[in-house]
């Protein structure tokens, strides 16, 4: 009897990084190799609960960092599909608009004078989101590096696109997101 071609992959169920992933009927763990994952039979994704690939996802979010044209902060975001496609994002403004993410009226928090982020700039993880979801990616369970943590609003939509996980390198000045997170079962890891 002929094996089914599009039935489920031994095992793949069991991918913990996989949890709540878009399942592609011809995908299957690369023998050998779990860290690996093979989709449509042309696509390797490295497996982002992986530790050690850990460096190279953040890589990549300071390389969408480098893009903003921010002057006081400066984010960048990846997210990374199940499916194996990496989208990046960075602050800034909409296409069209000024550059300056500050607006032109100092505050003073702390007995410190700082300039206030202009209400309009679009946040790394909602510019990143808004690329995924442009090109038709339904975000469950997929993972999100981003050069700082993601402030509460940015955390609510991350809540609603269901991500599997959310990984940061410097604490937001709002860590009340992260809090969200976690209540709502979306695993977060500080680096």
């Amino acid at each position: 009897m002929a094996e089914d071609p599009h039935a489920e992959p031994p095992g793949s169920a069991e991918l913990p990084w996989a949890r709540g992933a878009p399942r592609c009927r011809d995908a299957s763990p690369v023998l050998g190799c779990p860290e690996l994952w093979l989709d449509h039979g042309y696509r390797l994704m490295l497996n982002p609960l992986k530790s050690k690939y850990w460096p190279m996802y953040f890589n990549m979010a300071y390389a969408a960092q480098m893009q903003t044209e921010a002057k006081r902060e400066k984010v960048g975001a990846i997210i990374v599909h199940p499916s194996g496609v990496i989208v990046p994002g960075f602050n800034g403004q909409p296409a069209g608009h000024h550059t300056n993410c500050c607006e032109n009226t100092p505050v003073v928090e702390n007995g410190r004078q700082r300039m206030k982020t202009d209400t309009s700039v679009i946040h790394a993880e909602i510019n990143a989101i808004n690329k995924a979801k442009a090109i038709g990616l339904n975000l469950t369970g997929s993972h999100l590096f981003s050069t700082v943590s993601p402030c509460p609003n940015c955390c609510v939509a991350i809540i609603e696109e269901e991500f599997a996980a959310v990984h940061y390198d410097r604490h937001h000045d709002d860590m009340d997101g992260i809090i969200r997170l976690d209540e709502a079962g979306i695993i977060v890891v500080p680096r």
